[in-house]
């Protein structure tokens, strides 16, 4: 019997990877509506949470200098939500406002859009549009 085995991440990919990555946020209301009868243990949630401005939702990639692309579900957040709209952050907390969807399907689970501002030094991970079979991605 075979033995499958994961591909080794190549070491020097590693900071495009990373460059590419994003985290998709939402704005954490300035106030909270909701109240209750005694005070909620909120030292007991991480020190991010507590402090952080924004609700991470999801994951975002930049791909081929320009489209980013999210899992469809991610971005729906925006509809009807009591949160700022979504946006993009990267590793050192800079944050990046969507301009437009270009394509979104629900049943592919994918979304494609476009940022208001590009960030700085945009690093995207590479499109391979004729990968192979058992090609290691």
């Amino acid at each position: 019997m075979a033995t499958a085995r994961a591909a080794s991440l190549d070491a020097a990919l590693l900071p495009t990877i990373q460059s590419a990555t994003f985290e998709v946020v939402q704005a954490k209301l300035a106030s909270d509506p909701l109240s209750s009868e005694k005070p909620l243990p909120l030292d007991l949630l991480p020190y991010r949470d507590r402090t952080d401005k924004s609700y991470s939702i999801g994951t975002a990639f930049s791909i081929g200098h320009g489209p980013y692309v999210t899992a469809g579900r991610v971005l729906m957040a925006r509809l009807d939500s009591l949160w700022g709209p979504p946006e993009l952050r990267d590793g050192a907390g800079h944050v990046y406002p969507i301009a437009r969807i270009g394509k979104f399907s629900l049943r592919q689970d994918s979304e494609v859009f476009a940022l208001a501002r590009q960030p700085a030094g945009d690093v995207a991970l590479a499109i391979d549009r004729r990968p192979a079979l058992d090609q290691v991605v």
